[in-house]
């Protein structure tokens, strides 16, 4: 939460702890490890000399699911991305961010994860997490087309997340959402803000008790069948919830 900078009472109370995933050493590498933290204090220089020290473990590529995208084995979270909270506008902006976005790119990182309501705050001036990521994203289209081919060939997997608080849209201007029509609504924002169609990754950010898993997966199955997305997934998961999560897509 404290990382989020959201409100308490934005969330629900059991989700209001901050735990660290357990990692075993064969899961995690020194270097990637250095990697994360240089990332995500900003310190892009930092960051980009820890990833071309071992090139290896960033080019290689896991797949997602059965089907889904082939993504790097590090991605760069945007929690931060047009938080007036965490300092945007004040300690960092979106040059800052177009750097950090440029030395991912250079380590050979293509998996950048967002959601809906990371920077809610700064979406009227069109400087939300997705906003900016898009503009990321654009400029190294430009870029490929002018003749940069640096990374024409690793297309960019966004993964971003549909925040089941159903006040969601209250936050910034909208109204009280509920059922399966809200994901699909939005999930076209989403993509609107992203200038993407489809997006690679659409993702429930976690469960919340006025939505059923039913209601949940049969909006993710719906908005992948419409080509809204090319693949869903779920985030804050227990590994029962992620169970009958499947259990209900087959």
């Amino acid at each position: 939460v404290e990382r989020s900078g959201l409100d308490r009472s934005f969330l629900p109370p059991w989700r209001c702890s901050w735990e660290k995933p357990h990692r075993t050493e064969n899961q995690a590498s020194e270097h990637e490890t250095h990697v994360r933290m240089a990332m995500a204090s900003g310190r892009v220089g930092a960051a980009l000399r820890c990833c071309t020290a071992s090139t290896e473990p960033m080019n290689s590529k896991v797949q997602l699911g059965k089907d889904g995208p082939r993504v790097s084995r590090i991605g760069v979270g945007t929690i931060t991305w047009g938080d007036v909270r965490k300092g945007y506008g004040k300690t960092f902006d979106e040059s800052t961010l177009q750097s950090t976005y440029v030395a991912a790119r250079k380590c050979g990182i293509n998996f950048f994860d967002t959601a809906e309501v990371y920077g809610y705050e700064s979406l009227k001036q069109d400087d939300s997490s997705e906003q900016i990521l898009a503009r990321c994203i654009q400029t190294e289209r430009m870029g490929n087309q002018a003749g940069d081919q640096g990374n024409a060939a690793d297309p960019v997997v966004v993964g971003t997340k549909y925040f089941t608080i159903p006040w969601t849209n209250m936050l910034v201007g909208g109204g009280f959402r509920l059922g399966r029509q809200a994901i699909l609504d939005a999930v076209q924002e989403s993509s609107k803000r992203l200038n993407m169609l489809p997006i690679p990754l659409y993702m429930i950010h976690f469960p919340f008790p006025t939505y059923s898993q039913n209601v949940l997966m049969e909006g993710l199955r719906e908005a992948k069948e419409l080509g809204f997305v090319d693949a869903i997934g779920v985030s804050n998961y227990s590994q029962a919830e992620m169970e009958q999560a499947q259990e209900i897509l087959e």
